[in-house]
């Protein structure tokens, strides 16, 4: 394989160290290695929030696509749920 520019081959190396990562985890537990980023910023947010409409879709831990952060903070009032962001755009 031939790399066009140096972020190309950075990005091959984080995923090859991110794939012996779960490689090695994996060897120890039956439990899968799910990495999970930050809280939403709900703040002081209600049930009866009306969110904006734009689509800035986010994935959440539960494996979930919500259009957008303010969604994904109702639905975790609405169910009492801990959802996390495990990263921007969908699952």
């Amino acid at each position: 394989m031939v790399f066009g520019n140096s972020s190309e081959i950075e990005h091959s190396f984080e995923m090859l160290l991110e794939n012996r990562a779960l490689a090695f985890w994996n060897q120890f537990t039956t439990q899968p290695f799910i990495q999970f980023g930050p809280k939403p910023s709900c703040g002081d947010m209600s049930q009866s929030q009306a969110c904006p409409l734009n689509y800035s879709p986010v994935c959440g831990n539960d494996g979930n696509t919500y259009p957008n952060e303010c969604s994904l903070c109702v639905h975790r009032l609405e169910t009492n749920a801990d959802i996390l962001i495990v990263k921007d755009g969908s699952c």
